[in-house]
């Protein structure tokens, strides 16, 4: 089970990598369970990812079934989440940086809660036509 600590070092972490420090690396746990708790910032962001789907959804015509459009949305947010990892796996394994892959990883997916934490404000604002 991931600890509120644990989440809020990774997110340090995370930040401090976008500030191009590379000592954020020092914040995140690399191990094969920190890897598996990494994935904890998918459910992080998903909330924020809904708001914006509900958006969407009520700019559609009323062609579209409501439950179809969530499945779809629900699959397609999964496979975001769990394909990368799996792609770059063999890519590390190509270029013989295996060793590697638990850190990237870990980082990428803390990563994403700063990313989508900036994009995710500003797709829904665009999303209500507040933004072009």
């Amino acid at each position: 089970m991931i600890t509120f600590r644990e989440i809020i070092r990774s997110l340090y972490g995370a930040y401090r990598l976008a500030r191009i420090d590379p000592s954020g690396l020092d914040f995140f746990e690399t191990t094969v369970a920190g890897f598996w708790r990494s994935f904890f910032a998918a459910v992080i962001i998903a909330p924020f990812y809904l708001v914006l789907l509900m958006i969407r959804y009520a700019d559609l015509s009323n062609q579209t079934p409501t439950f179809r459009f969530f499945a779809i949305e629900t699959v397609a947010y999964v496979i975001a989440w769990l394909a990368f990892p799996v792609i770059m796996w063999t890519v590390a394994q190509a270029f013989d940086r295996s060793r590697h892959f638990l850190r990237f990883m870990v980082a990428y997916n803390w990563a994403a809660v700063l990313q989508n934490l900036l994009y995710i404000p500003i797709a829904i604002l665009a999303a209500a036509g507040v933004l072009s």
